[in-house]
C-alpha cells in the first residue's frame, strides 16, 4: 500500500500517494457531511464561488471560501491541489499558510529517505531538503493547533487527511486503496 500514517497531538493522519479527494470522500462522506468546509486552495489558488455556489451558501472572504453546512459531497467544488479545513460550526479563519501547494508536501517523516539516497547524489543537498520538509511540517502542525479544525483534507502530490475523529480515522485506515 502506498500510504503513511501517524499521530500528532490530538490528530491522527493518513496520506496516500495515489488517491484523490474523491477516492476518500466516496467511502467516507462523514468527513464533511453536516460540517462546514473552509477551502484555502482549489487548483492551487483561491476558490472563487460561482453564482450557483453563492446561492447555495458559499461565500469568499479574502482568499478563503466558506461553505454552508455540507449536505452532499457532490456539491463540494474540487480540482487538484485543494486544501480544506473542516469545522463542526461555521468558522472564520485568519490568513494562513497554504501547504498543499508546496511540491511533495507530506506529513511522513522524510529522514528515512536518506537511507535510500543514491550515492552519487549530493548528501548535503538532500539533508537540506529534508530539513525544509521538517520545518514545513512544524509550521503545519502549529497552524493546525491554532485553528483547531475537526479535520484537514488536502490533495496535491499526496492526498492527506488529518482528523481528531477516531471513527473517521478508523474508517479511512480500513479503506481499500482501489479508486472508485
Amino acid at each position: 500500500m502506498d500510504r503513511s500514517i501517524g499521530q500528532q497531538g490530538e490528530y491522527s493522519w493518513i496520506q496516500w500517494s495515489h488517491l484523490s479527494l474523491e477516492d476518500i470522500l466516496v467511502p467516507c462522506p462523514a468527513l464533511v457531511l453536516g460540517q462546514f468546509v473552509c477551502i484555502t486552495s482549489c487548483d492551487s489558488g483561491p476558490l472563487n464561488p460561482t453564482p450557483k455556489e453563492k446561492a447555495s451558501g458559499w461565500e469568499q472572504i479574502d482568499d478563503i471560501a466558506y461553505s454552508s453546512r455540507i449536505e452532499s459531497i457532490a456539491r463540494l467544488p474540487r480540482d487538484h491541489y485543494d486544501e480544506w479545513y473542516v469545522f463542526p460550526e461555521r468558522a472564520r479563519m485568519p490568513q494562513i499558510e497554504v501547504f498543499i501547494n508546496y511540491g511533495g508536501f507530506s506529513l511522513a517523516d522524510p529522514r528515512g529517505d536518506l537511507d535510500d539516497l543514491d550515492p552519487t547524489w549530493d548528501r548535503k543537498a538532500a539533508e537540506a531538503a529534508i530539513e525544509n520538509v521538517l520545518t514545513q511540517q512544524e509550521r503545519f502542525w502549529k497552524q493546525m493547533a491554532q485553528l483547531g479544525p475537526t479535520s484537514y483534507i488536502a490533495e496535491g502530490d499526496n492526498t492527506i487527511c488529518a482528523t481528531r475523529n477516531p471513527e473517521i480515522y478508523q474508517k479511512l485506515l480500513g479503506h481499500q486503496e482501489t479508486p472508485y
